[in-house]
């Protein structure tokens, strides 16, 4: 999945104190490790290529990109250390950083941040992210240090997209000018017999499949010698959510992304203060989990009807879940309703123009009928048009085994739309099959799963007709309205102007339902008593290079 940048951005002050009594900060020891979870195994390490999210926990500590945002979740200056935008938002110059190096010692230029943006505009990019690129006309190298981007007009998101993390033009040029569509298969992808080349503050270790990643400090990190403080971090491979928190309570992790939920049952195991080896620092989550639909004519075969494409089912769907239960079933409580792709974190979200479908069997009941699938004798399931000989509504609803929540879910699934007369067959499928045979190539009748989403709003890579051959449109969704209010929203600039689009938008996804949209989470961040440096945001703690664990004395 298209997975979030974890590494966001700080210009760091050094403050020095005058005052009487004031001491110059003392500098934090270089050492430690962290060691986290990762629940489904990596693919790829190339941040223009991957997709799974394992891989996208990992990429942020391995690569910079030219604006990362900060905690307060604004884009900020990195490898670029300034920008300028034309009156009319179609030109941004960059200016870099003069002795930003890859790990293998060469220089990071405008001519790697040229080739980074112009693969993914390549017809031919393998990738899944070209559609952010459309609006560039031209990229223009100045010098070394120096890159202008030529817009045919002004786009929303651009800033976002252009703080994309940059790859090394001496690594892939080679196989980028051979057959660009064959740049996944590259081994600087997967640092096998060959690192991975990156310019963040950690560098490739080594890989043990089904076993662990680990990444070594960047002793030439470019953003201060002191940086980062800690010396290690080792991503351990775990089988699913269970196993992680059996890792975090057993002290084999010692920092992991958890439900809010799941916080008291740590402390029940380790102790009130996590034993004194853990700490919890609680965020929102930026993002949501959904029921899938697959919205192609074929996807029940050539001989079936797809019911998914009639709105009166998926809508009925939604009312047959009651969502609230679910909430505190599963979550404990610890999770808010959607309604929409737009969680209310986000400054797109509209209280004002959603439409809420709430738990209502009968209403349920009434659009099934409406849609064609009718309660029939002799049968607890509906049939196309009342006729036990005609197709039955039922359908494959799949998720993965490592994420306990949506097992939770298939279940509750199966016994709420049974009482509507619909039958949803479970089905777990292990994480890494589950998106490359069924997520990717559109094998599937209806999918569990969820978005972490960016710092910008725009879904044209996730629901515009256009994303569902060469982006994340994994469910086929066309919708003419969503097409012109994603198109609106990503051709002005003027946040206030973009949220009246988004705004409507949201009304008709809310109705139109290319998703049931079903709950967004609090999360739980569980790192080391002794970790400081960081900063806590809305979705995550912050400025990974300064990470520091103190030691901490007993009392």
């Amino acid at each position: 999945m298209l997975k979030r940048s974890l590494v966001l951005m700080l210009s760091l002050v050094l403050i020095v104190g005058f005052a009487a009594g004031c001491a110059p900060a003392a500098v934090p020891d270089t050492g430690g490790q962290i060691t986290r979870a990762m629940v489904g195994s990596p693919d790829n390490f190339n941040p223009i290529l991957y997709t799974e999210s394992a891989s996208g926990d990992i990429i942020p500590y391995l690569f910079d990109g030219m604006m990362r945002r900060d905690h307060e979740f604004e884009l900020a200056p990195h490898i670029a250390k300034d920008w300028d935008i034309s009156e009319d938002d179609t030109e941004i110059t960059f200016w870099l950083h003069e002795g930003v190096k890859f790990h293998d010692g060469v220089e990071l230029t405008a001519h790697d941040v040229e080739f980074t943006f112009s693969t993914m505009m390549d017809p031919d990019y393998p990738g899944t992210r070209g559609g952010n690129f459309q609006h560039i006309e031209n990229i223009e190298v100045i010098d070394d240090y120096q890159i202008k981007f030529t817009l045919s007009e002004p786009f929303g998101p651009i800033m976002q997209h252009l703080s994309w993390n940059i790859i090394p033009k001496h690594i892939f040029e080679e196989q980028a000018k051979e057959d660009i569509s064959e740049l996944d298969a590259h081994p600087a992808n997967r640092g096998r017999n060959v690192d991975v080349i990156g310019a963040g503050p950690y560098k490739w270790g080594e890989w043990v499949d089904g076993e662990y990643v680990r990444l070594e400090r960047n002793d030439n990190y470019w953003m201060d010698e002191e940086y980062p403080f800690i010396s290690e971090i080792l991503f351990i491979d775990v089988q699913d959510v269970d196993a992680q928190m059996r890792a975090l309570e057993q002290g084999d992790i010692n920092y992991a992304n958890v439900q809010a939920s799941d916080r008291e049952h740590i402390i029940a195991e380790k102790g009130p203060e996590g034993d004194n080896t853990l700490k919890f620092e609680e965020v929102d989550q930026l993002g949501y989990t959904a029921i899938w639909y697959n919205h192609r004519e074929e996807a029940f075969g050539d001989d079936k009807i797809n019911p998914f494409t009639d709105v009166k089912v998926r809508q009925a769907i939604t009312h047959a879940f009651n969502r609230e239960q679910i909430i505190e079933q599963i979550l404990e409580g610890q999770g808010y309703l959607m309604h929409s792709h737009f969680p209310r974190s986000s400054w797109a979200y509209s209280e004002d123009h959603v439409t809420k479908l709430d738990y209502n069997p009968d209403k349920a009941s009434e659009l099934l009928d409406e849609a064609g699938w009718k309660e029939v004798d002799g049968s607890d399931y509906r049939h196309l048009d009342g006729d036990i000989s005609n197709q039955k509504f039922e359908f494959t609803l799949l998720t993965h085994p490592e994420n306990n929540t949506r097992v939770d879910m298939q279940v509750i699934a199966q016994e709420q739309l049974r009482e509507v007369g619909v039958k949803a067959d479970p089905e777990l499928v292990e994480w890494q099959t589950f998106i490359n045979n069924h997520v990717d190539v559109g094998d599937f009748h209806a999918v569990i799963l969820g978005w972490d989403l960016g710092g910008d709003p725009d879904p044209h890579n996730i629901f515009h007709s256009d994303s569902a051959d060469s982006g994340l449109n994994y469910v086929a969704y066309e919708n003419e309205d969503v097409d012109r209010l994603i198109e609106k929203g990503r051709n002005v600039v003027d946040p206030e102007e973009r949220a009246k689009y988004y705004a409507e938008l949201q009304q008709i996804m809310s109705e139109d339902l290319p998703y049931t949209f079903l709950f967004a989470t609090k999360q739980t961040i569980a790192v080391p008593i002794g970790m400081e440096g960081y900063k806590v945001g809305d979705t995550g703690l912050f400025y990974p290079e300064q990470w520091h664990i103190e030691e901490i004395s007993a009392e």
